[in-house]
């Protein structure tokens, strides 16, 4: 299956193994093409005097965020981090500590930028920027999926994750960038979601769904596209409409939506929730995948934006929408402010998913059967964009218990994995930050030690069958990866697929079931 070794589980899992020098240094992601670069305003390839762009660059971005900065002079290595990120814990390669990804950066700006650096280089540990400085950061910067566990166990709050992404930022400037996210954000940009699915294909696709709905609950659930007028646009990743377990989160949306009697729609125009401009750094990138999202609801006329299961897409709405976009209470050209006089400011802008069926719940307008979840015993994935980047509800911690309440009304049978492994000190899939791409397996798989050593605990403990998410980089990675450790690949799940399986709508075969009016009635 693979010319790597799948790490086994450790017998104290919080215990790192012995290092490995150099361990992972051969994983690198294929470089982005010449159209994958230029489609999303970049350099096709490595521009001439590239170092000294590379380092003009750097301190663009040092005078633009001032965080970066502070990141960068702040650290004392007092060892806080180095045992808090999955990839170390899985690789043991000490360039996978989160103190030492920082140095690669680091020790180019202390070369450049620190006076101790120009004059006294080897005494400070700054390097010049070189092919070889490059290739590294190439390399392990794509190591890194910016999940930000580090910086909660930082004591001074430093964030990896934005050294990352400058990173990444800086070599694309120079034309060194990666050809998975690149090639994507092309699609967006171009076609209008990240599988590049045409609108009539979207069209025949969701068609299939409602089949699929009306066959198991005798109900004509429709999932509307393009509906002018509508209360509320739906933007999910497109994960939701090809590959399981997504779509069943997809079906589970709109039963919800359904029995809450809402006037809801897609957009074939912004038909993607996902906004992989984050994990590349680019916030002109984000400005523009987030416009479309924009420019759909000002021509559909909506009043409501919710946004579906996907982790990064959730912390890109929530903290970056209002002000690249207006989407929210930012924003302050023409569009913005027509925006935001046409929504409803009554309701969260942007509402999750999660948020929007938690409030039926609360209002006691769902009606669950839960034994229809009984062959299960589930426990939840924190997704660290929604967990350590973002909330859910109006208090602090809601983007932790509003899932898990979904969960519990939908199943009886509910399990937490150890909380040093859940909610803000979760560990990542593996696969986020740009990495769920197959030229980056082994470092997908390996990253994965942690939370399957989590996993596997509560299995033997409490005969856990399934683990759900509210991710779609989550549900990707694990239905690739749960193989590898001798896990069935359905084991995961879609929050909403747990939902929609319990849900019982009025009118509908299970409703008549349950209330004993239904065709296998003896009475």
């Amino acid at each position: 299956m693979a010319d790597f070794q799948t790490p086994e589980f450790r017998q104290f899992p919080s215990v790192p193994n012995r290092l490995q020098a150099d361990a992972t240094k051969h994983l690198s992601p294929f470089v982005a093409k010449p159209d994958h670069q230029k489609n999303i305003g970049f350099p096709g390839e490595l521009v001439d005097n590239w170092e000294q762009k590379a380092i003009e660059k750097m301190g663009e971005l040092l005078s633009k965020y001032r965080s970066l900065q502070v990141y960068l002079d702040s650290c004392v290595k007092c060892g806080a981090c180095t045992d808090k990120c999955h990839y170390f814990q899985g690789t043991s390669d000490p360039k996978n500590m989160p103190v030492a990804r920082q140095d690669l950066l680091r020790s180019v700006y202390r070369r450049y930028y620190t006076i101790a650096g120009k004059y006294f280089p080897k005494l400070v540990g700054a390097r010049d920027m070189t092919r070889e400085v490059l290739d590294e950061w190439h390399s392990y910067f794509h190591q890194c999926s910016q999940c930000r566990r580090c910086s909660v166990f930082c004591p001074y709050g430093i964030d990896t994750a934005e050294i990352s992404m400058a990173a990444r930022e800086i070599m694309d400037s120079v034309g060194h960038g990666q050809k998975y996210c690149n090639e994507i954000l092309g699609k967006v940009q171009t076609i209008g979601n990240n599988l590049g699915l045409p609108g009539p294909a979207l069209e025949a696709t969701l068609e299939e769904f409602e089949e699929e709905i009306e066959e198991d609950t005798g109900l004509p659930v429709k999932i509307p596209i393009d509906v002018k007028g509508a209360d509320i646009l739906l933007i999910t990743p497109s994960a939701d409409f090809f590959a399981e377990p997504h779509i069943d989160g997809l079906m589970g949306y709109a039963k919800v939506f359904h029995e809450a009697g809402v006037n809801w729609t897609l957009s074939s125009y912004a038909s993607e929730a996902a906004n992989f401009s984050m994990f590349i750094g680019s916030y002109s990138n984000l400005k523009k995948v987030a416009e479309r999202i924009r420019k759909a609801a000002l021509d559909l006329g909506v009043k409501r934006i919710v946004v579906g299961e996907c982790g990064h897409a959730w912390r890109v709405a929530y903290s970056f929408w209002n002000t690249v976009a207006g989407i929210g209470s930012g924003g302050d050209d023409v569009y913005a402010r027509e925006l935001q006089k046409q929504l409803d400011h009554s309701y969260p802008i942007p509402q999750h998913i999660c948020e929007f069926t938690y409030d039926l719940i609360k209002e006691n307008k769902l009606r669950f059967n839960k034994a229809e979840n009984d062959h299960r015993t589930v426990t939840f994935h924190d997704s660290c964009n929604v967990a350590r980047g973002s909330r859910m509800g109006n208090y602090a911690g809601g983007q932790f218990d509003i899932p898990r309440a979904l969960i519990k009304a939908s199943c009886n049978n509910f399990v937490d994995m150890d909380i040093s492994t859940i909610k803000e000190a979760t560990y990542c899939c593996g696969g986020g930050g740009g990495l769920l791409t197959d030229d980056l397996m082994e470092i997908r798989v390996k990253g994965a030690l942690p939370r399957m050593e989590a996993l596997n605990d509560v299995v033997k403990s409490d005969g856990v069958t399934h683990m759900a998410a509210i991710c779609a980089i989550c549900k990707a990675q694990f239905a690739k990866i749960l193989p590898y450790y001798n896990f069935p690949m359905d084991m995961i799940l879609s929050t909403h697929q747990l939902v929609g399986e319990a849900l019982v709508m009025k009118g509908s075969l299970q409703e008549q079931e349950l209330d004993g009016n239904g065709d296998d009635d003896d009475s």
